[in-house]
């Protein structure tokens, strides 16, 4: 009876121990789990200064080949494009920055996070790792910084792939455009549940 007593009373301590944790260990095994896929496909993990911060970003470095810039969504990373991007390593090098305020790069509220604001850091990026032209891909936020990206800066834009971009207008407003026209975003995460 003692065993059973002392096995509940630690079973009960580790669980409540894990509910206290419960965030900081999912924080820790997704990024656990990030790198250790990014590496199982051939990323680095790295950071470029581009002047006023420094963007972080997984590289598949194939120096020879045409370069591929790929483009996260808002509230997204780069992690989302690991998988698909895996596919393109041979053919292509392959660059997948966090924007400004997500993932790993930084965030101050003072900086100007606009489309134009985060096309230009694009850039910058480019400038600062020597590239003159990129095939742009990218998701929601990310199709419409590169859409930007590509209208001022064609001579730097080889081709776009947009995978359901923001930006585009409808004819009818959609619910995300209802609840965003009403003051409420439901990609802003105000508590666990």
């Amino acid at each position: 009876m003692k065993i059973v007593l002392i096995s509940l009373t630690l079973l009960a301590s580790s669980w409540f121990g894990i509910q206290r944790y419960y965030g900081e260990l999912g924080h820790w095994l997704y990024e656990k789990g990030e790198a250790t896929e990014a590496w199982l496909y051939g990323f680095e993990r790295t950071q470029v200064d581009i002047g006023e911060m420094a963007l972080s970003l997984y590289v598949h470095s194939n120096p020879s080949k045409p370069v591929i810039v790929m483009l996260h969504g808002f509230s997204a990373d780069k992690m989302v494009w690991l998988r698909f991007a895996r596919h393109l390593t041979e053919q292509y090098q392959i660059l997948i920055p966090d924007l400004a305020g997500h993932g790993d790069s930084p965030y101050q509220t003072e900086w100007d996070y606009s489309v134009p604001a985060q096309s230009e850091r694009v850039q910058q990026l480019l400038d600062a790792m020597q590239l003159q032209a990129v095939h742009l891909i990218s998701n929601s936020m990310g199709g419409f910084i590169s859409a930007d990206s590509a209208i001022r800066y064609p001579q730097r834009t080889l081709s776009l792939a947009l995978v359901n971009p923001t930006g585009v207008g409808s004819p009818e407003p959609s619910r995300m455009q209802q609840l965003l026209a009403a003051g409420r975003n439901p990609f802003l995460i105000k508590n666990r549940q």
